[in-house]
C-alpha cells in the first residue's frame, strides 16, 4: 500500500514538470512570434508609426517653413532689386538731364564767345562773351564813382569780375593792376601764379546791377611786372 502511493506521488511530480516545460515553451514561442511579428511590421512599414509619424509631419512642417521663408526672401530681395533699380535709373535719368543742361550752357556760351586775333603787338588775342553783372553791395540809388583803391569793394567786386571773365580762382590769381579805362570803365589785369598768360579784362559798370565784363586781352608780356 505504501509503495502505490509513492509510485503515485512521483507520477504527479512528474506531469507538474512536463506542463511547466510546455507551459515555459508556450510562452517561449509566443515571444519569438510577437518579436517576429513586430520586425516584420517595422520592416513592411517602413518604420512608420506614432513617434514616426509625428517626426515626419514636424520633417514636412519644417520643409514647408524654409520653402515659404525661401519664397519671401526670395520675393524681397526682387522688391529690393526693383527699387535699388528704379533709383538708378532715376539717378541716371537726372545725371542725363544735368548733362544735357551743361551741354546746352556749353553750347550757348561757346555760341556768344568769340576769339580773334589782335593786331596789338602785345597782346596775342581778345576773347569776348555775353558776359552778367556780377551784382554789387554797393548803393547804386545815385551816380557811381569808380574807386581804385585796393581793397575797395569797387576793387574788389571789379577782380571779382575779372576772375568770372578768366576763370581763375581766388587762390591763384595774382591782382596787377585796377585802372580807368575811360567811357566810365576799368581794366583790370590778373593772371595766375605762372604769369602765363597774363589777361587785361575790360569791365563796365551797371547801374543798380554791379560790374560786368565785356572783353578779355590775352598779354603776351606783362606790363607791370
Amino acid at each position: 500500500m505504501k509503495k502505490d502511493h509513492t509510485t503515485s506521488t512521483r507520477t504527479n511530480r512528474f506531469e507538474k514538470r512536463n506542463r511547466t516545460k510546455k507551459l515555459m515553451a508556450a510562452l517561449g514561442a509566443a515571444a519569438v512570434i510577437l518579436v517576429l511579428v513586430y520586425i516584420g511590421l517595422f520592416t513592411f512599414t517602413g518604420g512608420t508609426g506614432p513617434e514616426s509619424e509625428n517626426t515626419a509631419t514636424e520633417s514636412a512642417n519644417e520643409e514647408e517653413n524654409k520653402e515659404n521663408d525661401s519664397n519671401q526672401e526670395s520675393e524681397d530681395n526682387n522688391n529690393d532689386n526693383s527699387q535699388e533699380l528704379e533709383v538708378k535709373e532715376n539717378e541716371e535719368e537726372k545725371d542725363s538731364e544735368e548733362e544735357e543742361s551743361s551741354n546746352d550752357e556749353e553750347d550757348s556760351s561757346e555760341e556768344d564767345r568769340q576769339v580773334e586775333e589782335s593786331s596789338d603787338e602785345n597782346v596775342d588775342r581778345v576773347i569776348t562773351e555775353d558776359w552778367e553783372p556780377i551784382g554789387t553791395e554797393q548803393d547804386t540809388s545815385g551816380d557811381h564813382t569808380t574807386t581804385y583803391q585796393q581793397g575797395s569793394q569797387d576793387w574788389e567786386e571789379v577782380i571779382k569780375a575779372a576772375r568770372v571773365a578768366t576763370g581763375l580762382n581766388s587762390e591763384e590769381i595774382i591782382e596787377w593792376r585796377v585802372e580807368n579805362a575811360g567811357d566810365g570803365q576799368v581794366h583790370a589785369v590778373i593772371s595766375n601764379q605762372s604769369q602765363d598768360p597774363v589777361y587785361r579784362v575790360l569791365i563796365d559798370w551797371v547801374d543798380g546791377e554791379g560790374y560786368r565784363p565785356i572783353q578779355v586781352e590775352e598779354l603776351n608780356g606783362n606790363p607791370y611786372n
